[in-house]
């Protein structure tokens, strides 16, 4: 998402509303079958409107169901869980967390 130079009418590209925002976390893509599902985990000290996001999201892969969750602390522990890492191998970091996370094996 943070890429691609597609917008949503009258606002900035998501390449620029992602340096905007700022955001740290991780990204999981996971493939089962004919179904691409894609878990974004992330923070950020901006507010996040929920209908751009998925519109942003949606312009450049449509979805069938997305799930918009606010402070889920089930989901914000794994940003600090080793384990949480150490057994999802395809999880992809990305702002603070690609420069801060250690990963011990």
């Amino acid at each position: 998402m943070s890429n691609s130079k597609s917008s949503i009418t009258g606002h900035s590209s998501n390449r620029m509303w992602w340096k905007r925002i700022t955001p740290s976390g991780i990204y999981e893509p996971i493939l089962k079958e004919e179904t691409l599902v894609m878990n974004f985990i992330m923070t950020t000290n901006s507010k996040l409107n929920e209908l751009e996001f998925k519109s942003r999201a949606k312009k450049i892969c449509p979805y069938v169901i997305i799930k918009f969750n606010y402070q889920e602390k089930d989901e914000l522990d794994k940003l600090s869980s080793n384990s949480y890492f150490f057994y999802h191998q395809n999880i992809v970091l990305f702002g603070d967390m690609k420069t801060k996370k250690v990963i011990k094996n």
